[in-house]
């Protein structure tokens, strides 16, 4: 029988085995665990593996506290509640003894197991939940989108990274994190500067663990036409938005190859699709991220690795963006077409990183963008040229005081969203769908054979 009990207590492994462990540090566990054991009836070991098998408990415990980070924590998941079934090897207090035949489950990409002690194969092993994200890194994680993703996945429990430039950002982040039951880290980087990303990476695995799910989100923009657009500001654009994501992408794949294992989402646009006016460096980027994604993905297929690359479309955002863009318009911009808040984003973030796959489309609206585009360009050039300017600018003057975030950035912490929730959408039914159809699509069958069944029976009356 397999159930649900309080994890095994800290302490339990407070002592420190390097490489190889005497009997007196064995005998010292084994005495906490007789004590865990009388009390609670029944133990459980549920430890993170990688793809490693150890001949004996004794090699695998000795990895476990030697600071290799192989294994981060003991899950909740699966415990041993029957240890009868060991006693012909060792009675069931002598758990931590040397030369204790020890089977692994090795499971799927991103898999977690479970190392249990068994001799003869009769107890079923349980896999936790491959998709569950444990370690977590997220770029423009102090405001917007990136934040509002660190929330969902705090909810997960997850362990998060928050990586920005803004110190006030980062730190508001982390209380929202911590209020919603994660644990969370700072960062202080700009994505612009490779060196910068991977000593992110390089601190994340080092201080938390390996990395599971690495979100490229960071970004930045300029409101203006493109004759009015300095040279400097189509490349601070382009390595933020465009080659932080690559480098990103890189400090991640470094981690995760050795592994064979891990998950990298690509935070793309729907005017990764089609470019609006005003915009041209921030489109840009966004369309070469899509050739980026395109071309990487087909080079992990080639060499069959198991680390997942997805992208995600987004439709307008309410954002904090919009209050620290770049503009040289006298009135403040705003998003274009239908808002969004960002946490629809974010509920579609977490569900593409449990459930990876090639990309996913947010909204509506980003759907009608991308076939628009295909099917009927001219139309929508013609459509961006009447309403693309006025669509992005509200009536409202920007203050004389006004700053931007493009070389530096705005020091406070001005939230999640921007200025536009009386207009922005909460939830996205296609999303919904989208996130849930395995559940339709399981009660619309069922409904279907209900019907079936029901005409059935009255036919044959």
């Amino acid at each position: 029988m397999l159930t649900k009990i309080e994890t095994v207590p800290e302490s339990i492994f407070g002592v420190e085995l390097a490489g190889k462990a005497t009997k007196k540090e064995f005998d010292e566990i084994n005495a906490q665990l007789e004590e865990f054991y009388q009390k609670y009836g029944e133990i459980k070991f549920l430890i993170r593996v990688e793809s490693f098998e150890y001949e004996n408990l004794a090699a695998m415990w000795a990895d476990f506290k030697s600071g290799l980070n192989h294994f981060r924590a003991i899950e909740e998941a699966a415990v041993i509640t029957d240890v009868s079934w060991v006693e012909e090897i060792v009675k069931p207090f002598d758990f931590v003894t040397p030369n204790l035949p020890v089977k692994t489950f090795k499971p799927g990409k991103m898999g977690k197991a479970i190392v249990w002690l068994q001799n003869t194969g009769r107890k079923k092993m349980k896999k936790i939940n491959k998709h569950k994200p444990k370690v977590v890194v997220i770029t423009g994680a102090s405001g917007g989108v990136g934040r509002a993703t660190a929330i969902e996945f705090a909810k997960e429990g997850a362990y998060i990274l928050l990586v920005a430039r803004g110190d006030a950002g980062l730190q508001g982040a982390k209380r929202d994190v911590e209020m919603h039951g994660g644990q969370a880290w700072i960062y202080k980087a700009d994505v612009s500067v490779e060196e910068q990303v991977m000593a992110a990476a390089d601190f994340a695995e080092e201080k938390i663990g390996d990395i599971d799910v690495w979100i490229n989100n960071a970004m930045v923009s300029v409101f203006t036409r493109v004759m009015d657009m300095e040279p400097g500001e189509y490349k601070r654009v382009t390595e933020v938005t465009y080659l932080g994501q690559v480098y990103g992408t890189q400090a991640a794949l470094k981690k995760m190859k050795p592994r064979d294992k891990g998950s990298i989402i690509l935070i793309g646009s729907a005017l990764a699709y089609r470019g609006i006016p005003l915009q041209s460096a921030y489109c840009g980027a966004k369309h070469a991220i899509q050739g980026f994604f395109e071309s990487l993905r087909a080079e992990l297929l080639h060499d069959q690795l198991n680390i997942d690359l997805s992208i995600i479309h987004l439709p307008a955002m309410n954002t904090t963006q919009f209050g620290w863009v770049k503009s040289n318009f006298s009135k403040k911009p705003k998003p274009m077409g239908p808002i969004y808040e960002p946490e629809v984003a974010a509920r579609a973030i977490l569900d593409l990183a449990k459930k990876p796959r090639r990309q996913r489309m947010v909204g509506i609206p980003t759907l009608k963008t991308v076939w628009g585009n295909k099917f009927i360009p001219g139309f929508l050039d013609r459509y961006m040229a009447k309403n693309g300017f006025d669509g992005q600018l509200t009536h409202e003057q920007v203050e004389t005081d006004r700053q931007n975030n493009l070389w530096k950035p705005v020091e406070e912490d001005r939230g999640i969203h921007g200025e536009f929730d009386d207009a922005a959408a909460e939830l996205s039914i296609y999303d919904q769908v989208e996130e849930h159809k395995k559940s339709i699509g399981a009660m619309a069958l069922g409904f279907v054979g209900a019907i079936a069944v029901s005409y059935l029976f009255r036919n044959k009356k």
